[in-house]
């Protein structure tokens, strides 16, 4: 959606102003503002508490208006994740399922959480398009992502069974 006005305040000159709706207003945080693919990379490599707070980062450094949207659905994605996990294990306590049985359903929480950050990648992307378009500047993910990568190996070293498939 666009917008056009006109101001005239008695200085005999007119002024026009031209607003695209899904603009972004970078903060000062701009400058560490990452393609919204990376975040995708991330809860692959590194999991879910990465991605989605990168995907969080990501949408109020850029300004990205949508920015409240991205961040409930974020804590959404936790908390569906924490109910599909909550589910699975007690599904399988109360039919005796074997490690087949728990590999199979716990795909559920996989593709639940791809999906989430697949549609949140989605939605910042417009924005961020347009971010670059009017000149904002990005950084590379990669180190992001490989750190990520090693300091989940040892976040999940210390948590329960039941915090690793949430935040996994």
């Amino acid at each position: 959606m666009t917008r056009f006005w006109l101001s005239s305040k008695n200085t005999g000159r007119i002024d026009m102003h031209y607003q695209i709706a899904d603009e972004p207003q970078p903060g000062g945080m701009a400058k560490l503002a990452v393609r919204p693919i990376w975040p995708l990379f991330a809860i692959m490599f590194a999991g879910g508490w990465l991605a989605f707070s990168w995907f969080v980062f990501n949408a109020f450094a850029i300004g990205d208006p949508n920015r409240m949207k991205t961040l409930v659905l974020a804590i959404f994605s936790f908390v569906g994740s924490a109910l599909l996990a909550f589910t699975t294990l007690f599904l399988g306590s109360q039919l005796d399922w074997g490690p087949y049985h728990y590999r199979y359903a716990f795909l559920i929480l996989l593709v639940w959480k791809l999906g989430m950050a697949y549609y949140i990648m989605l939605i910042q992307s417009r924005t961020f398009d347009l971010y670059e378009h009017f000149g904002g500047t990005t950084v590379n993910g990669l180190f992001m992502v490989i750190i990520g990568y090693f300091v989940s190996k040892g976040l999940y070293a210390q948590l329960p069974t039941f915090m690793i498939l949430v935040v996994r």
